[in-house]
C-alpha cells in the first residue's frame, strides 16, 4: 500500500503547479465578484478592451485591425494573445447561456492557464540547469508571486508571454546540458524544435523578445568555438528552423494586406513617441493622440458651430476624417484635397510644417499606418536630441517604475490596498536578493564540476539575462512592473538556488543543489 501511495505521489514541481492553478482560480473568482460589485469590466482600462475587439475579430472571421477611429491599423498588434482569446469570445459569441460575465470569466481562466503554465516551465527552466531540487524550489517561488497571480486574474498579453518566454529559456537550457554524442535525432533536436517555436510565440506575443533569437545563436557558436567542438552548436539550426516556421506567417501576411513586411507592429513608432515625446513622464499616457472637443476655427471658415461630436478630431495621428459636407479643396493636395479638419489637424502637429511636400506627411494623412509610424518615430527621436537630459532623467524615472515592488494602478484603496503593497513587497525584495546571492554562486561555482549543469555564462544569461534585458528596454520606452513581470519567472531559478545555498550552509549534510535531493 505504501508503494502504491508513493507511485502516486508528485513531484515537488508538478505540487507547485497544482497550488499555482488553484490559486490562480481563485484569485479569477475573487476579481471577478469586486469588477461585478463595481459594475465594471476591466481592473485597469487600456490594452484588455483592444485585445478583446481583435479576438472578437478573428473570432467572427472579419479582418484583423484596430479599429481608430479613421483608417483601420492591420499591424498594430502581433496576434497570438488575441487568437488565444479568440476561443472562448467564440463561445460567447456562439453559445447563448454565456452571459457576458461569464465570458469575461471565462477568458480570465485561459490567462490563469497561462500564468499557471509559466509556472511548470519555471520548474523545467530550473531542472535543467540546476536539477530537481532547484526546478522545485523555482516552481514553488514562481507558484507563489503574488504579482504573477494577480496578473494572472486580467487580461494582458504578459501571463502568456511569460510562459513561453521561459518554455524558450528551459528549451535552450536543455540543448546547451545535453551531450553531443550519438543520440537519435529527435533526442538531440527535439528541445531546439520546442525552444525555437516558444520563442516565435513569444515574440507574436510581445516583440520585445526578438533579440533572444541572435544572443543565443551568438553565444552558442562562440561558447562552441572556445571550445574547439562546433558540434555543441548544431542544435541552434533547428532551433532558427523552428522559429521561422512559427514567425514567419505574421510578416508574410502583413506583406499581403500592408504591401512591406513589417516584422512586427505598426505601433512602435507611437510607443517611442509616448515614451521620449514632449509629454513623456515614464509612464504610459496616449492622450496626446486623443482628439480636441471642437475644431479651432471652424467657426471663421463657416460661420457656425456644428457642435462637440460633428466637429471632434480623430486621433489617428490627427488625418483624414471626412464628414459628408464643407470640404475643403487645396490644389496642393492629391485628389479632392484634405478636409477642413485634416488641415487643422495638421497644425496640431508640432514637428512639420502642414504646408509641407514631405510625402511621409501625405501618406499618414491619407491613412498609411506605416508612414504614420516612421512619423512617430522620427519625431520622438528628434524630442529626444534636443534635450539628452530629459532623456536621461525620464530613465531614472523608468527604472524606477519598472523595479517598484508592487503595480500603481488596480489596487483597492484604504488598509486593503496597503496591505497588497506589504505582501508584493514581501516577496520581491527577498527574490532580489536570493537571486543576487544564486547569480555570485553560479559565477563561482560554473563549470562543468560546479553546482551547476551548464556553462556559468549559459546559466547567468539564462536566469538574470532576460530581467535585465526588459529592464534595458524600459531605458527608452515606459516603465513598469508589467514590463518586469516575465522576467521574475527565470529569476525565481536563481533566487532557488541562492535559497538552497543558504540552507545548505545552514545544514552542512545537506548535498548541493547540483546533486538532487
Amino acid at each position: 500500500m505504501a508503494g502504491r501511495l508513493a507511485r502516486l505521489a508528485l513531484p515537488g514541481a508538478a505540487w507547485a503547479v497544482a497550488a499555482a492553478l488553484v490559486l490562480r482560480l481563485a484569485a479569477v473568482a475573487a476579481i471577478e465578484v469586486r469588477l461585478e460589485g463595481e459594475e465594471r469590466d476591466q481592473v485597469v482600462a487600456g490594452d484588455a478592451g483592444g485585445y478583446l475587439d481583435l479576438a472578437g475579430d478573428i473570432a467572427s472571421g472579419r479582418d484583423y485591425a484596430v479599429d481608430s477611429g479613421v483608417h483601420p491599423r492591420r499591424a498594430m498588434r502581433v496576434p497570438l494573445f488575441p487568437l488565444l482569446l479568440a476561443g472562448p469570445v467564440w463561445l460567447g459569441q456562439n453559445v447563448d447561456w454565456i452571459s457576458e460575465r461569464s465570458l469575461s470569466a471565462l477568458c480570465r481562466c485561459v490567462v490563469a492557464l497561462c500564468g499557471t503554465l509559466a509556472v511548470w516551465a519555471t520548474g523545467r527552466l530550473g531542472r535543467a540547469i540546476g536539477g530537481p531540487r532547484v526546478g522545485a524550489a523555482a516552481a514553488w517561488l514562481a507558484a507563489l508571486n503574488p504579482l504573477a497571480i494577480a496578473f494572472s486574474t486580467m487580461l494582458l498579453s504578459e501571463s502568456l508571454f511569460a510562459a513561453l518566454l521561459t518554455l524558450s529559456l528551459a528549451g535552450v537550457a536543455e540543448c546547451v546540458r545535453r551531450p553531443v554524442g550519438d543520440a537519435p535525432l529527435p533526442t538531440r533536436c527535439g528541445p531546439a524544435i520546442w525552444a525555437g517555436l516558444a520563442t516565435a510565440g513569444a515574440c507574436l506575443t510581445r516583440p520585445v523578445w526578438l533579440p533572444f533569437l541572435p544572443c543565443v545563436v551568438l553565444l552558442a557558436v562562440g561558447l562552441a568555438w572556445k571550445a574547439g567542438d562546433l558540434k555543441r552548436a548544431a542544435w541552434t539550426g533547428a532551433f532558427v528552423a523552428a522559429f521561422l516556421v512559427g514567425f514567419a506567417p505574421w510578416p508574410l501576411r502583413n506583406q499581403r494586406v500592408l504591401g512591406a513586411p513589417v516584422m512586427t507592429t505598426t505601433w512602435g513608432g507611437p510607443t517611442l513617441y509616448d515614451s521620449l515625446g514632449p509629454q513623456a513622464t515614464g509612464a504610459s499616457d496616449m492622450r496626446f493622440r486623443d482628439p480636441p472637443r471642437r475644431v479651432p476655427g471652424w467657426d471663421v471658415l463657416y460661420g457656425e458651430d456644428i457642435g462637440d461630436d460633428r466637429g471632434a478630431i480623430p486621433p489617428e495621428l490627427r488625418p483624414a476624417y471626412r464628414v459628408e459636407f464643407n470640404d475643403l479643396h487645396s490644389g496642393d493636395w492629391p485628389g479632392d484635397g484634405p478636409t477642413v479638419q485634416q488641415i487643422t489637424a495638421l497644425q496640431d502637429w508640432p514637428w512639420v510644417d502642414w504646408r509641407t511636400d514631405d510625402p511621409e506627411v501625405r501618406k499618414a494623412v491619407f491613412g498609411d499606418e506605416l508612414a504614420s509610424n516612421r512619423l512617430y518615430g522620427r519625431a520622438a527621436w528628434q524630442t529626444a536630441g534636443e534635450d539628452p537630459l530629459r532623456v536621461a532623467r525620464l530613465a531614472v524615472v523608468k527604472q524606477g517604475r519598472f523595479w517598484r515592488p508592487w503595480p500603481v494602478g488596480g489596487l483597492p484603496g484604504g488598509a486593503v490596498g496597503v496591505a497588497l503593497k506589504i505582501g508584493f513587497a514581501a516577496f520581491f525584495l527577498p527574490l532580489i536578493g536570493l537571486a543576487l546571492w544564486g547569480g555570485v554562486r553560479q559565477w563561482r561555482d560554473g563549470g562543468e564540476q560546479g553546482a551547476w549543469e551548464v556553462n556559468r555564462l549559459w546559466a547567468l544569461a539564462l536566469t538574470w539575462g532576460p530581467v535585465l534585458g526588459l529592464a534595458a528596454v524600459c531605458l527608452v520606452f515606459v516603465g513598469s512592473v508589467r514590463y518586469r513581470l516575465p522576467g521574475e519567472f527565470p529569476l525565481c531559478v536563481a533566487a532557488a538556488v541562492g535559497g538552497l545555498d543558504l540552507w545548505r550552509r545552514r545544514r552542512p549534510g545537506e548535498r548541493t543543489a547540483r546533486t538532487g535531493g
